[in-house]
């Protein structure tokens, strides 16, 4: 039953990888995803949030701190886990990432 879950799974990414799949759209996607690597934009985003609007700095950091705790949490879990990312024969992946380690969820 689990060998044929996996194979759904990643029969599934391979049509997701390979249906209406444009360079330009395989770039848009790259840099949103680059965008988001290790909570980046939301760091940031919380950071000047803090810097831009006093009256509010302490939600602002707060929201930063949620991010950033969730970050390592995912991380933690992504470690002791260690579902490994798919790996699609003839499709490499596009983007980089910092572990070969997915979360759960995906």
């Amino acid at each position: 039953m689990l060998a044929a879950l996996r194979d759904l799974d990643l029969a599934g990414l391979r049509v997701a990888r390979t249906r209406g799949h444009a360079p330009g759209a395989e770039r848009a996607v790259v840099a949103f995803s680059q965008c988001g690597e290790h909570a980046a934009a939301w760091l940031v985003l919380g950071a000047l949030g803090a810097a831009l609007d006093p009256p509010r700095r302490g939600r602002w950091l707060r929201g930063a701190g949620v991010v950033g705790g969730i970050y390592a949490a995912n991380t933690a879990l992504k470690l002791v886990i260690r579902r490994r990312r798919p790996v699609l024969e003839g499709l490499p992946p596009l983007i980089a990432t910092p572990t070969p380690l997915k979360a759960p969820s995906r």
